[in-house]
């Protein structure tokens, strides 16, 4: 028997046993830890200033750190499932875990130490990691050949991922000086990443 098939009940749905606990284990030390900077940080929060490294640094520890590693790690386990293809090959969603994290971890603490090398280092490695993940599972969706109504949906917010990558790489942009900042980048970043990444994703799980 395989050792890596130990717990997995669909195995050729299923990723190997370490990746989903990889992923969450991470994610679930971000999200503590996120929440603990923000309640360190909860004084510029409630007067409205949270443009300050601090709080920058807080909120994407929760949301980079904590919630899109523990969301990548529930679509590996559950996109080959709603599907019906083979998961993502280990050695790239692992590698995916890796540049992410690294470039999470950099971007992060490039906001609290107002380290301009360290946010445009940790921004290219989080933004990689992100396009690395759509291109995954992009593959399954390719893989899956004829596409039911879960793919439409899969795809529609790998879609809005990719821009919410762009509007979120030109908000740091900005925030470094080396482009003008836009307009309410922002807000659009936050409203795209929300109502078309996220959203898509539960309409598509619901509809399965």
């Amino acid at each position: 028997m395989n050792r890596w098939n130990v717990g997995r009940t669909n195995t050729q749905h299923s990723p190997r046993l370490g990746v989903v606990p990889l992923f969450w284990s991470l994610g679930t030390v971000g999200i503590i830890a996120g929440l603990w900077r923000i309640w360190a940080v909860r004084r510029w929060l409630s007067a409205g200033d949270v443009g300050t490294g601090s709080v920058l640094a807080a909120v994407h520890l929760f949301t980079l750190g904590g919630f899109s590693l523990l969301m990548m790690g529930a679509l590996y386990q559950l996109v080959p499932v709603l599907l019906n293809c083979k998961p993502v090959p280990t050695a790239h969603s692992l590698a995916q875990a890796g540049v992410f994290a690294v470039g999470a971890a950099l971007f992060v603490f490039g906001f609290g130490a107002h380290a301009p090398w360290m946010l445009a280092l940790g921004g290219a490695g989080v933004a990689i990691g992100f396009v690395y993940f759509a291109a995954n599972i992009a593959g399954r969706i390719r893989e899956r050949g004829t596409w039911n109504i879960s793919g439409w949906y899969m795809a529609t917010a790998l879609f809005y991922l990719v821009l919410t990558v762009i509007a979120g790489g030109l908000a740091a942009a900005g925030y470094l000086n080396f482009v003008p900042s836009f307009p309410n980048v922002v807000s659009v970043h936050v409203a795209i990443a929300a109502g078309g990444w996220f959203g898509f994703i539960v309409m598509g799980v619901s509809y399965r």
